[in-house]
């Protein structure tokens, strides 16, 4: 139905003059890491890295649009090239104040969630893991739903936007979320879902002029997997989790600061059962309490260069701040060679396991270890 949408705007807008817009984009990329394997075989360099979307949206009338967009990665053992239907909506909107999308909503998460494809809005090609887990795009993308939205003037105090959503969200067997419980033990994923998600963002402009600050919080309800590993039935459930992201982002002139937290709280619930069925020991019962962050400066240069310096950490447990479970150093460039051509490289010094996994390190994961990474980005 999207297909149809792309391949027809043009048509449906010699009459009905629909405001249409279509934009694509393609990049290709290539990671190595040392010591530590990382979603399969990267100490040798991988170049199973890549992504590639196409969306268009129709403006009918002054305050009635319609967008939506399709989405492919590959990413090491995480999608491998599937093709998904990342968000599809109509959006009312009668007023700055209020406006209201039905369909397949984006989910305001952090500062950068939305627009965590637009590759020319940062120079790092990795997104900060601690807040936006690079294997589960698909469980904070989207969800099918509803969400408010809107601005608001607040005079001397600046300005506010808000979004608040709720919805069910639908994954595949095959994706990057499923792939990730695989990993950790799940054995072959048959089945993944979720009950609903809700939640919401409040994002202040301060009378400081670049100051803002930003706090959203989601809440996923009823998330469930089924998996088989040895023989093995496993399930575990979610009943309630939340993750709380508050934010805050300076920009002056050539220079951007940006720092953000995450704070997770849920309870999670393993039965372990036989193939026919039969309970062959206790559930485990693990509560989350984990927590990260971090804190970030770029700095824009002539001729269309970015750079930007970051540190990471991440605790797996907020009520025991003295055992820091990751430490991350990063250093990226971008370098716009045309208006629709970038190129960007990046490297990270990371203390800890960050995101490798016994699975791939059987002989066990190294605590200093370094990631390399290059990519090209076009967009039409």
């Amino acid at each position: 139905m999207l297909l149809m949408l792309f391949t027809s705007t043009a048509l449906w807008a010699v009459d009905l003059d629909l405001k249409p817009e279509v934009h694509s984009f393609v990049s290709f990329g290539y990671f190595g890491t040392t010591k530590n394997e990382w979603l399969g075989s990267s100490t040798s360099g991988s170049s199973e890295f890549w992504e590639a979307a196409a969306n268009a949206s129709i403006t009918p009338l002054p305050t009635v649009r319609f967008a939506g967009q399709l989405f492919a990665r590959d990413f090491q053992r995480a999608d491998n090239g599937r093709a998904q239907l990342d968000w599809l909506y109509g959006e009312w909107r009668p007023a700055d104040s209020f406006g209201l999308q039905a369909g397949r909503v984006k989910i305001p998460f952090g500062l950068y969630n939305e627009v965590r494809d637009v590759d020319a809005a940062r120079a790092t090609i990795f997104l900060p893991n601690s807040i936006y887990a690079q294997r589960s795009r698909d469980l904070y993308n989207s969800t099918d739903g509803a969400k408010a939205f809107g601005y608001l003037h607040l005079g001397p105090a600046g300005s506010l936007e808000y979004a608040a959503f709720v919805g069910r969200t639908h994954f595949s067997a095959a994706g990057g979320f499923a792939s990730y419980l695989s990993d950790v033990g799940f054995g072959k994923i048959s089945e993944v879902g979720l009950d609903y998600a809700w939640g919401g963002m409040l994002h202040w402009h301060t009378p400081v002029e670049g100051l803002a600050g930003r706090f959203t919080v989601t809440t996923l309800r009823g998330l469930y997997a089924y998996g088989t590993s040895g023989g093995t039935n496993l399930s575990a459930s979610s009943e309630c989790s939340s993750n709380l992201v508050p934010s805050l982002s300076y920009e002056r002139g050539p220079l951007t600061l940006a720092t953000e937290a995450l704070f997770a709280i849920g309870s999670n619930e393993i039965n372990f059962t036989d193939a026919s069925g039969s309970v062959i020991a206790p559930p485990l019962v693990r509560d989350d309490r984990g927590c990260g962050g971090y804190l970030s400066g770029s700095w824009h240069f002539k001729g269309d260069v970015d750079s930007t310096v970051s540190v990471e950490r991440i605790w797996t447990d907020a009520r025991n701040l003295e055992d820091v479970n990751t430490t991350r150093f990063s250093f990226a460039v971008r370098w716009g060679i045309t208006e629709h051509w970038s190129v960007k490289a990046e490297y990270q010094r990371i203390i800890g396991p960050g995101a490798a996994l016994a699975a791939d390190n059987p002989d066990g994961v190294e605590d200093h270890w370094d990631l390399f990474a290059l990519k090209t980005t076009v967009d039409f």
